[in-house]
């Protein structure tokens, strides 16, 4: 590992001194591309490139500009593999003799035109998101920029009858592949109770696609089931890729958790190109999934056939798109932006049309986009794939997200950063890496940076927690008998227990010091199965010893091992005390005539709430109609929004109302819903708040899709307090400020929850 380290640091030594002017022009060309991508991508409605994969462009043009030696030669290359999806751009190193003559761009006379250009509520960055989405207004919606279709996926379904009832569960098996790189597909699973037809089980790998395009096996585990079901089994597929499915075998498991056929299906007997029997398209359940075709093809995994789900995804394709908002460009309007420092940029931001076609047409000027052959893995941990990924963020954060004023450090010099750490290495780690310490500039608790199937660094647990109290790193809770709670961590691995926290800082977004340490907890002790940690312990006396711990706890089951448990119970002196994490709404309005007698209820929102929100309703003297989430309108680029669309939750009042004593107990692992929860409370001054400020970061996440099957979840959308005062960076403000405390954790003792009933009592 230290020669590898070493080996790093004298390349990277390399790169910015011994051949400082190549290498920094190198990163000069890719800074200018990575601007330029956004501009061609999200800004430029020119009907060429809506009919590329402007993906794969980026990577093509990177592949050919990263080694250009000047300024000149740069402009050039971007110039002319550029105006064939941008009629109307110039790039020039003088900014004042780039302007290109509107007249040009206006359509012939005697032609009817209607105005085509971008609007992005939010921003859509794929799939089917009702939320942020992106149009390009009386344009043709292609594969790349299609948002508002509801229904576009294809489904392939066999139903399996009522079956008796296996007391320890079943198994699909399915094996299936990509047809071509950067695409995706699942399997999936649903069982609807035989009598009521209600569903019981449902799954469908959202969080672990299919991208490979070799044949692998695939399974998804069904638990028991009480009453007989309906079993629906099948795949599906989104526009843009095309799945082969083979060899389904559908088991139950006997007594001895051995796996027994119910049926096989290998399509065989099956004619080329003919739907597959005992198949159809849909889910069995309404018209969902049928936006496609499936049929029999040649290729099976072992056998001769297999099936090959098609999506209808060209159908739509002359569909024009309709205005999000009303707010346009004022005719033609032309974009300036320099796409690193010395280079401009211009180019039109919006086109007239003629039938859903830009005019001038790049063909009409002279330029034609030739395809070229490209060979890259677009799900591989490489260069072409890294660099696009990067191009997206940096956009993403730069046009995008919500919150620039937070963001303190230079977003620009942070991306060249970012470049050089990826032309250092593609390796996945350190890919990995690089994009969680990028996209945390952006100081938003929402930032989660995830890979599709599993993350380089590993999602595994030793059975213990920690927090840092009182600037000491403390076990809080510990299923291991070497680790006892209180014990103080001095060192980690060989380092200062707070410096190897510190250096894991820069991994992790987050808009308050409160929630950067929540997940500092677990970012320290993540890694990959059956990997050791070396800990150094002080006990309770001030003795040292080593422990040596293992992380053998996937993330579902170590965060499962110590949440609290309870939800609803009477504490003392007829005081409720209500875990929101945990009690789901059905249960507290089985309580709610006992607690509106109560002396007073304590609502404990340290943590999510479970759906519970209605709970407000009981609360509130009157009607609401505050507007405190804000989704931005953007026409133009740079994070400047031309309005907002305002919205809330428009809460009434509910019986019984609990005129008792309320208190609320909170701290920074509240995020998002918790904030929206606890915004009414703080807003309208409901309840005393005890405790710490939440993570300051809410309203509905947003995700970017990567190549190579990465994906960045952000904050979409601006969200104020009640009253329009910021909420991001600051959170929901305690009216009794209150920390944990190195001697009440010893003492297993809840400072926070004994403070609320102190406060309950008087």
């Amino acid at each position: 590992m230290k020669k590898r380290l070493l080996f790093l640091t004298l390349l990277h030594v390399s790169l910015v001194h011994s051949q400082s002017v190549s290498d920094q022009q190198k990163l000069r060309n890719l800074h200018a591309l990575g601007s330029l991508y956004g501009c061609v991508r999200w800004f430029n409605p020119a009907t060429e490139a809506g009919e590329i994969n402007l993906n794969e462009w980026s990577m093509k043009v990177a592949r050919k500009v990263m080694d250009a030696p000047n300024d000149n030669a740069l402009i050039d290359s971007l110039s002319r593999l550029t105006l064939p999806i941008m009629p109307g751009m110039r790039i020039s190193n003088n900014p004042e003799a780039i302007s290109y003559p509107k007249d040009k761009l206006q359509i012939p006379k005697g032609k009817k035109g209607v105005l085509q250009y971008w609007q992005h509520h939010g921003v859509n960055l794929g799939g089917n998101n009702q939320t942020y989405k992106s149009v390009l207004v009386n344009g043709k919606h292609s594969l790349n920029n299609r948002s508002d279709n509801t229904n576009t996926f294809v489904s392939v379904v066999r139903k399996t009858p009522s079956l008796p009832v296996s007391n320890t569960g079943y198994v699909l098996e399915v094996y299936a592949r990509c047809s071509r790189p950067n695409q995706r597909g699942y399997i999936w699973v649903r069982a609807d109770d035989e009598k009521s037809g209600t569903t019981v089980f449902f799954e469908n790998m959202n969080g672990r696609p299919i991208v490979d395009t070799n044949w692998r096996k695939y399974t998804i585990e069904i638990p028991a089931q009480k009453h007989g079901v309906n079993f629906y089994t099948g795949a599906y597929t989104i526009p843009g890729s095309s799945l082969l499915v083979d060899d389904l075998v559908f088991y139950y498991k006997d007594s001895l958790q051995s796996l027994k056929p119910i049926w096989f299906y290998n399509f065989e007997q099956d004619a080329e190109g003919a739907m597959p029997y005992t198949f159809s398209t849909g889910i069995g359940k309404g018209e969902s999934g049928k936006a496609g075709s499936v049929i029999t093809t040649h290729s099976g995994y072992k056998s001769v056939r297999c099936a090959r789900l098609i999506p209808k995804e060209f159908e739509v394709k002359n569909q024009l798109g309709k205005p999000l908002f009303k707010e346009k460009p004022n005719g033609i309007e032309m974009g300036k932006a320099e796409l690193v420092q010395g280079i401009w940029l211009q180019w039109p931001m919006s086109m007239y049309s003629l039938k859903g076609n830009t005019y001038p047409s790049a063909a009409s000027l002279g330029y034609t986009y030739i395809p070229d052959t490209f060979t890259s893995n677009l799900n591989a941990d490489n260069l072409d794939n890294h660099l696009c990924g990067l191009f997206i963020l940096y956009n993403v954060g730069k046009h995008f997200y919500p919150y620039p004023e937070v963001v303190k450090a230079n977003w620009d010099s942070a991306f060249d950063q970012a470049l050089l750490q990826t032309l250092i290495s593609q390796e996945e780690l350190h890919y990995y890496r690089n994009l969680q310490r990028f996209s945390a500039i952006l100081n938003d608790g929402h930032i989660f940076v995830s890979r599709f199937g599993s993350v380089p660094v590993g999602r595994f647990y030793p059975n213990f927690f920690w927090e840092r109290i009182e600037g000491k790193v403390i076990i809080t809770s510990s299923l291991l008998k070497e680790l006892k709670v209180g014990n103080e961590v001095v060192s980690i691995n060989g380092q200062p227990a707070n410096y190897w926290f510190d250096s894991l800082a820069v991994f992790c977004a987050a808009a308050t010091p409160g929630f950067k340490e929540y997940r500092l907890n677990t970012a320290t002790i993540e890694g990959k199965e059956g990997t050791e940690m070396e800990l150094g312990l002080l006990d309770q006396s001030g003795k040292l010893q080593m422990v040596s711990v293992k992380r053998t706890t996937n993330v579902n089951s170590y965060y499962a091992n110590f949440e609290n448990t309870k939800t609803i119970e009477k504490l003392r002196d007829s005081i409720w005390y209500i875990n929101l994490d945990k009690a789901e709404m059905s249960f507290i309005y089985e309580k709610l005539d006992s607690l509106a007698e109560a002396k007073a209820v304590i609502f404990d929102l340290r943590g999510y709430p479970a759906g519970n929100h209605a709970i407000i309703q009981h609360l509130l003297p009157k009607a609401e109609k505050a507007k405190w989430m804000h989704i931005p309108h953007y026409l133009y680029p740079g994070a400047k929004p031309v309005n907002y669309t305002d919205i809330g939750w428009n809460l009434k009042p509910s019986k019984p109302k609990l005129k008792t004593k309320v208190i609320f107990i909170t701290n920074g692992t509240a995020i998002s819903y918790a904030e929206s929860f606890m915004g009414y409370i703080e807003g309208y001054k409901l309840a005393s708040i005890i405790g710490e400020p939440t993570a300051g970061s809410n309203g509905n996440i947003n995700i970017m899709q990567l190549p190579g099957a990465y994906a960045i979840s952000f904050t979409g959308m601006k969200v104020t307090k009640i009253d329009g005062s910021t909420l991001h960076g600051v959170g929901i403000t305690p009216t009794i400020p209150m920390k944990r405390t190195v001697s009440r954790v010893r003492e297993g003792r809840d400072e926070l929850l004994e403070k609320a009933l102190e406060e309950a009592g008087k």
